[in-house]
């Protein structure tokens, strides 16, 4: 995974932002930094985003609470690639301690993928051990 860093500057407010989740708590993996003239304070989040972080919103967010109504809020969605993830299970309705030679059974594909890949089944032959 590649490791995102996003930079967020206040400008104008010698009273320094605070990094924080949207329920209030302190955010990991964030440094803050206020320039040597107190005007300005720059923000920086650093993480490492999954495929759950997809279609999440990052917001950031700043004000000074010696000046009414000055928050000011940029907002991103964010949209993270990833490779396939395929599972296989058994089909529904079928129990596994059921199945017996010759007795069709089938499986179901299930992928999650970002970009979306082509939904296209190849079927393959299953050989088990003991059938040879």
């Amino acid at each position: 995974m590649i490791q995102e860093e996003k930079y967020f500057w206040e400008v104008g407010s010698a009273e320094a932002s605070e990094l924080r989740e949207p329920d209030g708590l302190p955010l990991e993996g964030g440094t803050m930094a206020v320039s040597p003239d107190g005007n300005t304070t720059t923000s920086t989040l650093s993480f490492t985003p999954t495929s759950s972080d997809h279609g999440l919103t990052l917001s950031c967010r700043a004000s000074n609470q010696m000046v009414p109504h000055s928050e000011m809020r940029d907002t991103w969605m964010l949209r993270v690639l990833y490779p396939p993830k395929v599972t296989l299970t058994l089909g529904h309705g079928l129990d596994a301690n059921d199945i017996k030679e010759a007795v069709d059974v089938y499986f179901e594909c299930h992928l999650v993928a970002n970009p979306w890949v082509c939904n296209k089944v190849d079927f393959i032959t299953l050989m088990f051990a003991d059938s040879f």
